[in-house]
């Protein structure tokens, strides 16, 4: 069934509007946006093994349509530089990215994990995978758009993260760090948006799956609180925004000279000092 602001996925990308991976530049300063929004963002190895993470868990049967390896060697032997390069102008020229056999091996093995410990949310049967929306936001007036990484018939939106490990302490600090919780907020505004009920009626649900064998996965819902912050955190970013574009001026992280203190172990004073390395001794 399709969503209300849904549109093709081959007009997703050209079409004018605020996405979480450009927004999330507005927690560095208007100028990191701006560069980034003017910038072309190079692809990394590490975009190219979480794009295939992501079709091989959600749309498998399109893998090899996006994807190809090269297994001869890529230096040695006769004609061997040549045909490299051979490979490379076609695989662009057919629109497919070129994986190493050990990064599909990785990729594979991460997905089958998250098919298996998802399995009651990720199927055909139970929601659908890539779904591109848009919307305008009511407080800002700006257009917004996203690309859903799962949504189940039940409208809870699914986003798949890897990450070196599950632990809940360490996954929730990174995952504030990089903004995965103000991403899912984002997306949830989304939804709610296009399909008019409540904020807090859009639930979410991380997967996150570690990269190295045995490819933990493990299931994570955003407490409310954290959604709160996270909210908070998103609308003062589109505010600014939406000031700076009218403004049309781009500041960086500060205006003005400021107070530049040294780290706080260099101005800890010797009591200090004295108590934090007699705890550390206990």
């Amino acid at each position: 069934m399709k969503l209300p602001g849904e549109i093709d996925r081959t007009e997703y990308d050209a079409f004018p509007a605020v996405r979480w991976s450009m927004l999330s530049h507005m927690r560095k300063s208007p100028a990191h946006y701006k560069h980034a929004l003017t910038n072309e963002r190079k692809e990394t190895s590490a975009l190219r093994k979480g794009s295939a993470l992501h079709t091989l868990a959600f749309e498998p049967e399109t893998f090899g349509e996006r994807f190809t390896t090269y297994l001869p060697s890529k230096t040695k032997g006769e004609g061997s530089r040549k045909a490299w390069e051979a490979f490379q102008e076609s695989a662009q020229e057919r629109g497919l990215t070129i994986l190493d056999a050990d990064e599909i091996e990785r990729a594979e093995g991460m997905a089958l994990a998250v098919r298996d410990r998802a399995r009651d949310y990720i199927a055909p049967s139970k929601g659908r995978a890539e779904i591109p929306i848009t919307w305008t936001d009511e407080e800002t007036g700006l257009l917004c758009k996203s690309r859903l990484d799962w949504m189940t018939l039940h409208r809870l939106v699914i986003d798949l993260k890897s990450t070196r490990s599950t632990d809940e302490r360490a996954f929730s600090a990174q995952a504030w760090r990089l903004g995965y919780f103000h991403q899912a907020i984002f997306y949830a505004m989304g939804v709610a948006a296009v399909s008019g009920c409540k904020l807090d009626e859009v639930p979410f649900l991380f997967v996150a799956v570690e990269s190295e064998p045995p490819y933990d996965v493990a299931l994570f819902e955003p407490c409310p609180e954290t959604r709160y912050a996270a909210l908070e955190d998103v609308r003062r970013l589109m505010t600014h925004l939406a000031e700076c574009q009218r403004s049309k001026k781009w500041p960086g992280r500060y205006e003005g000279a400021r107070l530049l203190k040294a780290p706080a172990y260099v101005l800890m004073s010797d009591e200090d000092e004295w108590e934090v390395n007699t705890r550390e001794v206990r």
